[in-house]
């Protein structure tokens, strides 16, 4: 009986896996979710399917538009972190950071960053050149301390340790976070470069897409308008309030509300001159 357990258990943690690793859309992330669930019902403490399921949650909380739903981003990142919370044993140093990662990425998200940036750190030190850890650390450091060299630097740092490990999804997601504080810093040709590269990589990537948005707009760069176009037809029923979810609520500082207001109100602009 244990062996037959054993093997739905493998079976659907490697259905899971496979969902995750093939693409980064709501689909797929609803189908890991669904495995992992599958497996949690006959093994509630199961360390990788707790783990699995935060970092589907984790997706769904820094993917608002793919619900519309603030919501619903909101509640993902609490079930992520209910999940997190509870004794979970990672196997390996893979699951060791990852575990890390999730908790930076998700109190990141609601706010939190001092939180956050005490598991980025961990997530690091458990792996040393682990590029998630990296860019998301210099990432959550804008939300802190707006400063442009400092970030800069670990963030172009974080592209290159991303480029080494040969991920896909991790380069494209180190330069959407460099062209963010690229836009931040104003230096918008730099981070069209950044932007339209992380697309090209992922071409659904809705982040990237709005921060594209941004620094095309306040380059008043040619591309614009591709850029809005792209994004409305990929997402047509977006809701543009989701951007103060995304990107003001994570941090208090006056400093940096400043310099991301002009990037919301331009993507705001752009998409309702569209239609």
């Amino acid at each position: 009986m244990n062996n037959a357990k054993d093997t739905i258990i493998s079976r659907c943690l490697s259905l899971a896996n496979t969902a995750l690793e093939s693409s980064w859309t709501l689909h797929n992330s609803t189908e890991a979710l669904f495995w992992f669930r599958s497996v949690l019902k006959v093994d509630p403490q199961n360390a990788r399917a707790r783990l699995g399921s935060a970092r589907v949650y984790q997706y769904i909380a820094s993917q608002p538009w793919w619900h519309n739903d603030v919501s619903l981003a909101k509640s993902a990142a609490s079930k992520a972190l209910a999940l997190l919370e509870g004794p979970i044993r990672p196997h390996n140093v893979v699951d060791s950071r990852a575990k890390a990662l999730v908790c930076g990425q998700i109190y990141c998200a609601i706010g939190q960053s001092n939180l956050a940036e005490r598991y980025l750190n961990k997530s690091i030190a458990v792996d040393p050149v682990y590029s998630a850890g990296h860019y998301f650390l210099h990432f959550n450091k804008i939300f802190i301390s707006p400063r442009a060299d400092h970030i800069l630097s670990g963030l172009s740092e974080a592209v290159e340790l991303a480029e080494a490990e040969g991920s896909q999804r991790r380069l494209a997601a180190a330069l959407y976070f460099r062209g963010f504080a690229n836009t931040l810093f104003s230096n918008y040709h730099e981070a069209i470069k950044d932007l339209t590269r992380s697309m090209a990589i992922n071409p659904g990537y809705g982040s990237a897409n709005l921060a594209l948005i941004a620094a095309a707009g306040l380059a008043r760069h040619n591309g614009t308008y591709k850029a809005v176009r792209c994004f409305k037809e990929r997402y047509p029923n977006f809701s543009a309030d989701i951007l103060d979810y995304m990107w003001i609520d994570r941090s208090s500082r006056a400093e940096y509300h400043r310099l991301v207001r002009p990037m919301i109100e331009t993507v705001k602009v752009k998409l309702e001159a569209s239609g």
